[in-house]
C-alpha cells in the first residue's frame, strides 16, 4: 500500500492514533461496565463509534502525549541544571585566577576585560536559568493541560460508570462531544501559552545585555586615552625606543 502521508508527518501516522484512539475508547467502556457484547454493538455502528474514538483522540491520546513531553522536559531540565552549576563553577574559580595572574599587570585591556568577565559570565548564567525558567513554564503548561484534561475525563466516568444503557446513548454522546469540544479548547489554550512563552523568555535579560555591552564600549573608548596619561615612564620609554 502506498504511504499517503505528507513529508511534514513523518513519524506521525494519523491510522495508528485512530487505532490507539480506539483501544482507548474500549479501556473507557471497559471502565464503564459495558459489556463486551454491547461494546462490539457500538462499535459496529460506524456514527457511534465516531463519539467514542474523538473522544479519546483529544483526551485519552493528548493526555498521553503531555505525560511523555512531561517526562521528556524534566530530564532536559536535570541536564541544564548540571550545566548550569559546572558553568558556574568554572565561571567562579577562572576569574581569580586570571586577576592573581595579572596582578602587576599594567595593561589596561586586560585589566578591563577582568573587570567586565564577571558582569558578562553572570549574563551568561542568567540567560540560561532564563531557559531553564520558560523550561519549567512550559512544564507547568503541560501539567495544567493534562490535569484539565485528566478532571474532563474522570467526570465523565465517575457520571456514566454502570450506567451506560441504550435508552440513555443520545445523552451519553451529547456528553462525549462536549468534552471532545472542551478538550480542543484545552489544548488550544495550551498552545497558545506555549506560543507567547516563547516569543517573550529572555526578552529582558537581552536587553539587559545589549545596554551593558553598550556601556563596555564606551568605557572602552574612554579609556584609550586615559591609559596613556597613567602609562609609566620606563613603558613610555621603551615605547619611544
Amino acid at each position: 500500500m502506498p504511504d499517503d502521508r505528507y513529508d511534514f508527518e513523518e513519524g506521525h501516522d494519523g491510522r495508528r492514533d485512530a487505532e490507539r484512539a480506539t483501544a482507548y475508547a474500549r479501556k473507557m467502556l471497559d471502565r464503564l461496565k459495558v459489556s463486551h457484547a454491547d461494546q462490539q454493538a457500538l462499535f459496529a455502528d460506524h456514527a457511534q463509534e465516531r463519539h467514542l474514538v474523538e473522544f479519546a483522540l483529544e483526551v485519552h491520546l493528548n493526555i498521553a502525549w503531555y505525560a511523555r513531553k512531561m517526562k521528556q522536559q524534566e530530564t532536559e531540565q536535570t541536564w541544564s541544571r548540571v550545566f548550569i552549576v559546572a558553568f558556574g563553577l568554572f565561571g567562579i574559580s577562572a576569574i581569580p585566577i586570571a586577576w592573581y595572574a595579572n596582578r602587576d599587570s599594567t595593561n589596561w585591556n586586560a585589566i578591563f576585560l577582568q573587570l567586565t568577565a564577571l558582569p558578562a559570565a553572570g549574563f551568561g548564567v542568567l540567560r540560561m536559568l532564563s531557559s531553564l525558567m520558560g523550561t519549567k513554564s512550559l512544564i507547568g503548561s503541560f501539567w495544567r493541560a493534562r490535569a484539565e484534561l485528566g478532571e474532563l475525563l474522570y467526570t465523565v466516568e465517575q457520571k456514566w460508570t454502570g450506567q451506560v444503557a441504550t435508552a440513555r446513548l443520545v445523552e451519553l454522546w451529547t456528553d462525549l462531544d462536549a468534552g471532545t469540544a472542551q478538550a480542543r479548547h484545552i489544548t488550544r489554550e495550551e498552545r497558545q501559552r506555549f506560543f507567547d512563552s516563547m516569543q517573550t523568555a529572555g526578552d529582558v535579560l537581552a536587553q539587559s545585555q545589549q545596554v551593558f555591552d553598550d556601556a563596555a564600549a564606551q568605557f572602552r573608548t574612554a579609556l584609550g586615552p586615559a591609559a596613556k596619561k597613567v602609562a609609566p615612564k620606563d613603558a613610555v620609554a621603551e615605547a619611544k625606543e
